[in-house]
């Protein structure tokens, strides 16, 4: 089983079970700039593989890759940075004033983490294979769409 740890120093907040083939973004408020932003993953073991960024403003799209290491695509509502397949074995976050942080997994579970985490500033989430083994959690804060 796929499971997705969102923690807090060494507190585990949560453990979500991903199915599979499940895609993982990150939505939030840009702490600088005040627009939309979207970090899209895809889970492969013990990684998740950053493939997509949505920027609703070119000045954070900027911001993010200042040296133009990948080509920036301009679309309807935004902007888009795609095909960058970096794999990190923990996404790090900061509740900042303002960011209104969502974890979106998949198109059908959304999870408000500022809600989740009213006291927390600084986040982790890494994703690990466990064995199939029966979990409960609370779903106060999702939302099912």
């Amino acid at each position: 089983m796929q499971v997705l740890i969102l923690q807090s120093g060494e507190k585990e907040l949560a453990l979500i079970n991903v199915k599979k083939a499940e895609d993982i973004s990150f939505e939030y408020m840009h702490s600088i700039y005040h627009v939309w932003q979207k970090e899209s993953y895809a889970v492969k073991g013990n990684f998740l593989v950053l493939r997509e960024l949505f920027f609703e403003d070119i000045q954070a799209a900027w911001y993010y890759d200042s040296y133009s290491r990948y080509p920036l695509e301009r679309i309807p509502d935004g902007y888009v940075i795609r095909g960058i397949n970096e794999h990190f074995d923990a996404v790090r976050f900061a509740l900042g004033h303002g960011t209104q942080y969502k974890l979106l997994l998949g198109n059908s579970r959304e999870l408000d983490i500022n809600s989740l985490c009213p006291e927390t500033a600084f986040l982790v989430l890494k994703t690990k294979v466990m064995p199939n083994v029966a979990f409960t959690f609370s779903r106060r804060n999702w939302h099912e769409q």
